[in-house]
């Protein structure tokens, strides 16, 4: 009897502790009609929707939702806390650090805004393709896949990465940054509007082994409101080892900045990418450097130019340093006007279509070689002679 009691008080024992484990902890996997599973430090727990995921990680701290089959984001299936609409179109809010593991999967939203990451946040897209569906608003104006957020004016913002196994294809912008953002993007990106459009100030973008198709633009940075009276910082974007496939009578890369405010250039570094569009890059108030053997920036319509500088109506400012790569199409610069700060252009290496205006080649540069398609600049006789000679 004693020995009863005694299994019995163990028994109890195990019960009671068993009673203050959380519901993840006791979970033995997904039913058939669980769609999504949220994991933080507290365990795992299992969704019937991607929308009660969100909702889940935005109370719980954070932490990693993973798609296990193909299912749909709906904002009506998220906490109306989590929720917002604009009088234009409804977003769901990722309001802490956030990995979201499609799994292998497709994950397809229709609301407007898609995902907005808030201030703070982070949102990572991992392993599967995100379809992004908003439609246009008033037949003109589209939405965005991933809409990053910032504190008022003077930010901070958030931080979006889509890594190299995920895919994001939408009808409107893929990553449209508010300001004060950061921003990598690894993976594939296929989009009706901009690839990651720069709307705010102060922006951090690096394209690394990325590819953007775009039937407008694959890049665009606005220039900064000239509203506002404090100083902002030019933004940078890297663009390296990737493939950018733009319309025909847009510009690839855009960056552009306006004169008359408290700011620094922009900062553009291209090296071994591919950049094809109307106009492969656009640059206004702009410093950038084209590096890297593979590089190659080509216009798709005859009117336009491989590279072309502009300005706000205050006159050409910026620089250009060409070290290598292929430049397929004229390099312009808009007439600055009675203004006199032109941009500076320095070609230190590269092949080109079209020969190079003088004034741009470096100092070094003596010998001019015209073969096949190309113009190049070397040094020395024999330099030239090695690379005029047949292959």
């Amino acid at each position: 009897m004693k020995r009863l009691c005694i299994i019995l008080a163990l028994l109890l024992a195990v019960l009671m502790v068993a009673s203050l484990l959380p519901a993840a902890a006791l979970a033995v996997g997904p039913t058939e009609n669980d769609v999504a599973a949220y994991t933080n430090k507290s365990g795992t727990t299992y969704y019937t929707t991607v929308g009660a995921a969100i909702t889940a990680a935005n109370n719980g701290g954070g932490g990693t939702i993973e798609l296990l089959k193909n299912a749909e984001l709906k904002a009506s299936d998220v906490s109306d806390s989590y929720v917002f609409n604009d009088g234009i179109g409804t977003g769901i809010y990722v309001d802490e650090a956030l990995v979201l593991d499609l799994g292998g999967h497709t994950l397809t939203c229709k609301e407007y805004y898609g995902l907005d990451v808030t201030p703070y946040a982070s949102l990572t897209v991992k392993r599967g393709t995100y379809v992004h569906e908003g439609g246009k608003y008033a037949n003109t104006y589209t939405g965005c896949a991933i809409q990053a957020n910032k504190v008022k004016e003077a930010g901070p913002g958030s931080t979006i990465t889509i890594e190299s196994d995920a895919t994001i294809k939408t009808d409107g912008d893929a990553v449209l940054c508010q300001g004060y953002n950061t921003v990598y993007v690894y993976g594939n990106i296929y989009c009706v509007s901009n690839g990651v459009f720069g709307m705010g100030p102060c922006n951090t973008v690096t394209l690394d082994g990325a590819y953007i198709e775009s039937d407008t633009y694959a890049v665009f940075q606005n220039p900064y409101s000239t509203k506002l009276s404090f100083y902002r910082a030019g933004s940078t974007y890297v663009i390296e080892d990737s493939t950018i496939i733009a319309g025909s009578n847009v510009q690839g890369v855009y960056l552009s900045n306006n004169t008359g405010i408290e700011t620094t250039n922009h900062k553009l570094t291209i090296k071994n990418s591919d950049i094809s569009a109307g106009i492969g890059v656009y640059l206004s108030c702009t410093d950038a450097t084209i590096d890297g053997e593979s590089t190659k920036i080509e216009y798709t319509n005859t009117t336009g130019n491989s590279i072309y500088f502009g300005h706000d109506g205050s006159g050409t400012v910026g620089s250009l340093a060409i070290n290598a790569g292929e430049i397929v199409g004229p390099i312009g610069v808009q007439d600055p006007g009675s203004a006199t700060n032109e941009a500076d252009i320095l070609v230190n290496g590269g092949y080109f279509t079209e020969p190079v205006d003088v004034s741009y080649l470096s100092s070094e540069f003596k010998y001019m070689v015209h073969k096949d398609l190309y113009y190049s600049y070397y040094e020395t006789l024999a330099e030239a002679l090695q690379a005029a000679a047949p292959d």
